[in-house]
């Protein structure tokens, strides 16, 4: 009995140690993706980080699961602008530092940021002030797989 629990014990640390090896490798290759949300009227503050691979698996899942109709008639609205939006990713992971995008609407500021290799969204509104972090080849992965 004494050494089935030892055994279930160096299985159950094996298992473990391998599974934090492969989050690991998948945050090293993929990247993480960050959301900070801080409510301002509950004081509720949020922090997710979530691995890329996460996201691109599901970019992976989205044409099996959708329905063939409905991803073919994707194709057709997004195929004339299909290059332009693969060339956009492309030479996104090439532009350095930039604002791509600052909207002012009322109490409400969007912008969204290329730092280093990653876009980065911010929102500052009354209710609330948001950002959120995506690696750009993440990005780029995705939105490859779903546009064909």
């Amino acid at each position: 009995m004494k050494r089935f629990l030892l055994v279930a014990i160096a299985a159950f640390g094996i298992l473990l140690l391998s599974s934090s090896l492969v989050i690991g490798a998948s945050v090293a290759y993929s990247g993480l993706i960050t959301v900070r949300v801080n409510e301002r009227e509950s004081g509720m503050r949020l922090f997710i980080p979530v691995p890329a691979a996460l996201v691109e698996l599901g970019s992976v899942i989205v044409p099996l699961v959708v329905p063939a109709d409905e991803m073919e008639q994707l194709q057709r609205d997004l195929d004339e602008w299909s290059p332009l939006i693969r060339a956009v990713l492309l030479s996104l992971e090439d532009v350095s530092n930039a604002t791509l995008v600052e909207v002012h609407d009322g109490d409400t500021f969007v912008s969204v940021v290329k730092r280093g290799r990653s876009l980065k969204v911010h929102v500052d509104s009354p209710d609330a002030l948001v950002d959120v972090s995506i690696p750009t080849p993440a990005v780029r992965r995705s939105v490859a797989r779903i546009i064909g």
